[in-house]
């Protein structure tokens, strides 16, 4: 029989917040192979241990000491952005209110289908909840509500920001010809050109949508949590707009507990019985 006091279920209850926030993250940076390593490697040490093998124990405490070294310096942007994510799960709901009102929504898939059917490239990025300053680079500040003209001249070919990205938040254009991370990951870039990379490599790093209007075939795709997708058309992009919207800043009370309760289910429910079972273990 199990007997765990109020104080054993909030013990649980805020390591499973943590877990939640790592599986997030590792699910985010696309680092399953590397924890599975690590598992691997713990298994075969808690193994010799349990055996008794001294010579074995002895080189894994060094390997792991070397290693965790490794790690901090190879991974630090990714452990960075762990701990930014665990501020972002503390404050997220629901104080920061932020959206596209209709009317900029319609100027923006407007634009975009306009854009697209002249095959004029462009690159746009929706600020999600994390932080991405640190991932931009160069650019001009603008502070602008966006418009129709304003959208179209910045894109024009003969203007000298047209290759660069426009960042967006709120109703307000904020930056634009800013340069992005570019992505290496070519098994999803394949023949596509700078600008997917970029949103791509945005993508990976942060919880922004970045729109992508191909320059060469007029293609519209979208870059969201390290995955690149042609759209079939304008209004896959209207339905990915609302939804990225509903995730990431919902506008009302009950619908951002709702989301709370039933939005990344499976890792909410892992979160919780990866720390039960550390507390069974090692605590009872």
């Amino acid at each position: 029989m199990i007997n765990a006091t109020l104080l054993d279920i909030l013990d649980i209850l805020i390591v499973a917040g943590l877990v939640y926030v790592f599986l997030l993250w590792l699910k985010q940076t696309h680092s399953s192979y590397l924890v599975s390593g690590i598992t691997i490697l713990s298994g075969l040490y808690f193994v010799a241990a349990a055996l008794g093998l001294r010579l074995t124990v002895m080189i894994f405490q060094v390997f792991f000491s070397v290693f965790l070294i490794v790690l901090v310096v190879i991974f630090q942007a990714e452990i960075r952005r762990f701990f930014e994510m665990v501020g972002i799960f503390g404050i997220r709901y629901p104080w920061r209110k932020v959206k596209l009102s209709s009317d900029t929504t319609d100027i923006l898939i407007s634009v975009i289908d306009k854009l697209a059917h002249h095959k004029m490239g462009a690159l746009i990025v929706l600020r999600g909840q994390e932080q991405i300053e640190r991932h931009l680079s160069g650019g001009v500040p603008l502070m602008g509500r966006l418009s129709t003209q304003l959208l179209e001249s910045l894109f024009d070919n003969r203007s000298p920001g047209h290759d660069g990205a426009m960042i967006i938040e709120n109703d307000m254009l904020t930056k634009f010809a800013v340069h992005l991370p570019l992505s290496h990951d070519f098994k999803q870039l394949g023949s596509r050109g700078t600008r997917h990379a970029a949103a791509l490599g945005l993508a990976e790093n942060s919880d922004a949508l970045s729109i992508i209007v191909s320059e060469e075939s007029g293609d519209i795709s979208v870059a969201y949590q390290g995955k690149l997708r042609k759209l079939d058309g304008i209004d896959d992009l209207r339905k990915d707009l609302r939804h990225f919207y509903q995730e990431k800043f919902p506008q009302k009370e009950w619908r951002n507990w709702k989301n709370l309760i039933t939005r990344n289910s499976y890792e909410k429910i892992g979160a919780v019985l990866i720390s039960f079972a550390i507390w069974y273990s090692f605590i009872r």
